[in-house]
This record gives C-alpha cells, sequence and structure tokens, in this order.
C-alpha cells in the first residue's frame, strides 16, 4: 500500500483501501462546497475523479473556495482542482470538465459513476442531477449551505419522491468560511461508507446548525 493512505487506516480496512481505487465519482459543482470534496477524495484515494463546473473564481470566492487563492481570479475552477491533484494526489484519474450541469451532458456525466456528490448552488441543476442519478442507477449524495447552516442527505437511485428535499428551502444567508468544509466531511463520510460497501442510512436528512451547535438527522422518505 501506498504510505500516503496509512493513517487512513484502521479507521478504514486495508481492503477497503483497495476497494476505493476502483471506484469513481462525480463532483458536480468545484467552488466551495465542491473544493473540499474534492481535497477529502483525493486523501482518501478514490481511484477516479470527475469533476465538472463551468465557473471562474472571482475575488468574492476567497473567503471560503479552499482552490481560491490571490492567483487564482478568472481560472477555471477545476483547471486549479486538476492542478492541485498533481501536487496532493498523482495516483488519481481525475476528469476535468468546464461545464455545468444540463440536460444535454447530467446523464452522460453520472453513467458510470459509483458515487454522485452534489457541490451545486441552484435548485434547477440539482433537479437534473437528481434525475440523471436516478436513470443511471446511480447514487446520489446531496450537500447544502447557507451562513451557520449544513445540510447533507444520500438517496439511493430506486427511492423515488425525495425531490421534495432539494426545494431550495434555504434563505440566502452568505456562506462563512468553515460551513462548506462541515457539509463537505457530512457528504464524504455518506460518500466513503456506501463506496466501501458499509451500511448506511438512505432517505435521511443530516441538517447542522452551528450557530446553535444543534443537529438533526429527520427522515425525509
Amino acid at each position: 500500500m501506498d504510505a500516503r493512505y496509512i493513517k487512513n487506516l484502521p479507521a478504514i480496512s486495508a481492503a477497503e483501501q483497495e476497494q476505493l481505487k476502483m471506484k469513481k465519482i462525480l463532483i458536480a459543482g468545484c467552488g466551495g462546497l465542491g473544493g473540499y470534496l474534492f481535497e477529502y477524495a483525493l486523501r482518501l484515494g478514490v481511484g477516479s475523479i470527475r469533476i465538472m463546473d463551468g465557473d471562474c473564481f472571482k475575488d468574492s470566492n476567497l473567503n471560503r473556495q479552499f482552490l481560491a487563492d490571490g492567483s487564482s481570479t478568472g481560472t477555471f475552477k477545476v483547471l486549479a482542482a486538476a492542478d492541485r491533484a498533481k501536487r496532493v494526489n498523482p495516483l488519481v484519474n481525475v476528469e476535468v470538465f468546464t461545464s455545468y450541469i444540463d440536460r444535454s451532458n447530467a446523464f452522460h456525466s453520472v453513467f458510470d459513476c459509483d458515487a454522485v456528490l452534489d457541490a451545486l448552488d441552484n435548485v434547477k441543476s440539482r433537479r437534473l442531477l437528481l434525475k440523471a442519478c436516478q436513470k443511471a442507477n446511480v447514487p446520489y449524495i446531496y450537500g447544502s449551505v447557507s451562513g451557520w447552516t449544513a445540510q447533507a442527505a444520500l438517496i439511493m437511485p430506486e427511492e423515488r419522491g425525495l425531490g421534495k428535499l432539494l426545494n431550495g428551502s434555504f434563505a440566502d444567508m452568505g456562506i462563512l468560511p468553515f460551513t462548506p468544509a462541515l457539509c463537505a466531511a457530512m457528504e464524504s463520510a455518506l460518500c466513503l461508507r456506501l463506496l466501501c460497501g458499509r451500511q448506511v442510512e438512505s432517505g435521511k436528512l443530516y441538517c447542522m446548525d452551528l450557530l446553535n451547535m444543534d443537529f438533526e438527522n429527520p427522515l425525509i422518505k
């Protein structure tokens, strides 16, 4: 085993670590949430990571987006991610697409993946992504942030009627630097358990309010 993965053990087993090398995920969105998801997947050793985002960095991203720095303004976010991968874990195969999720590419983007992680910022794109996952029989991992609050959930493709989760109920409260990191940790933990074949409950919404330090996990079925 490559030494870079030693400290992942024994939280996951050596067999599970080897299993991760055979997995492919899509991270849809590469901003505040997606940057952390990408970093965690690199360090876990997921074998193939597909990233999609048509956006470029702006100065307003600097407060929270892991991949943003003073020299990245105007750079495609996914290209910055690919460059990061070369430095952090060149063993991972990274596929880069400088495009947004839309009707023309959603199904093709997800069909050969073992899991899809949502790092999007709008309801329309989320619904397209969820529908594509259901059609392609791929698990969808939802994540959303606002202000002090983060949400995450796993939706298996056979579970219909959970689109209500994507209603965009969050008010625009800005995004603090640490909230995307928390949300990405929640999504990544769900994804890791799924990819390793561990038991993980779907149809449950995990909500964390960092202002009041409240944690809830209601069923959304």
